[in-house]
């Protein structure tokens, strides 16, 4: 497990950076989540590309994209650097000055599914997504993550809290 946002919820140990990139390198696209912005219908098919940047210290960069309610694939770039707990996210371009903060709650053993957690920040509240590797095979996400909700981390309230995003 790594360290965990948010209110009410313990710390666990940090983990090894390395452990980290090999994690969270890739293309994930969310599959419920309890964050607005993607509960909105403006914003449909949310995802994340991460790719490494620096490995001393961690960066990654990301790539946050949707489907806006035009059609359009829209893409909101960032840079995310670990601070031994979590990773603190500035955007680049105009949106360089918004920041926030997110760590990995947990992950399946197979590193296919992946819970993000958000602490929040002045335009964000707390929240979690949980994210399934592009083009992982698992089947039934919900009922994969149900099974295992205590092994990623969540709290029988936590998958509660979640909505469940179509596939695109």
């Amino acid at each position: 497990m790594f360290g965990a946002p948010g209110r009410g919820r313990r710390r666990r140990a940090p983990v090894d950076s390395q452990q980290l990139v090999s994690l969270l390198l890739g293309t994930w696209r969310v599959r419920a989540t309890n964050v607005p912005l993607w509960l909105s219908s403006e914003r449909a098919a949310p995802a994340i590309a991460f790719d490494l940047i620096s490995d001393a210290p961690l960066v990654l960069s990301n790539d946050l994209s949707w489907d806006s309610s035009g059609g359009q694939r829209e893409h909101q770039l960032g840079v995310d650097r670990w601070n031994g707990s979590g990773f603190v996210r500035r955007g680049r371009g105009r949106r360089r000055l918004r920041r926030s903060q997110w760590s990995v709650v947990g992950s399946r053993a197979d590193g296919d599914i992946l819970v993000l957690g958000l602490t929040g920040s002045r335009t964000t509240p707390p929240g979690l997504d949980v994210f399934v590797r592009e083009g992982a095979e698992i089947g039934d996400a919900r009922a994969l993550v149900a099974h295992s909700a205590t092994a990623l981390g969540l709290t029988a309230e936590d998958f509660a809290s979640l909505t469940w995003l179509d596939r695109h």
